[in-house]
């Protein structure tokens, strides 16, 4: 299970429906990005699906509460897979410069 502080995000992504939309558009070993991600939801159930997964919110707060979902949902195995991260989904260019390799997939859930 979540965190319980994830009902407190005011835009939810389903774990089902990131689970489905990351297994139907993505390869095991591909980067999936999650520009807008919130409390982590995408970014978890890509990296359980052992997929590279980046998230990114403009807010410190949710940053915190999607790395805590990731120490809490993901095991040895899989938490290597997923990071997160400040910044702007309008320069994502920018914020991803230092991340290897080409993304396969965004996927989000806009606020």
């Amino acid at each position: 299970m979540y965190l319980p502080e994830c009902r407190e995000h005011p835009g939810k992504m389903l774990p089902d429906l990131a689970r489905r939309i990351v297994r139907c558009y993505s390869r095991r070993g591909d980067l999936v990005v999650d520009a807008m991600c919130g409390n982590g939801t995408t970014i978890v159930e890509a990296a359980r699906l052992h997929r590279r997964a980046v998230g990114v919110d403009v807010e410190d707060r949710w940053v915190d509460l999607a790395a805590r979902n990731l120490d809490h949902m993901l095991d040895d195995a899989t938490r290597p897979l997923a990071r997160v991260r400040v910044g702007d989904a309008r320069q994502l260019p920018d914020v991803l410069a230092d991340t290897t390799g080409r993304v396969d997939l965004v996927a989000t859930s806009p606020p």
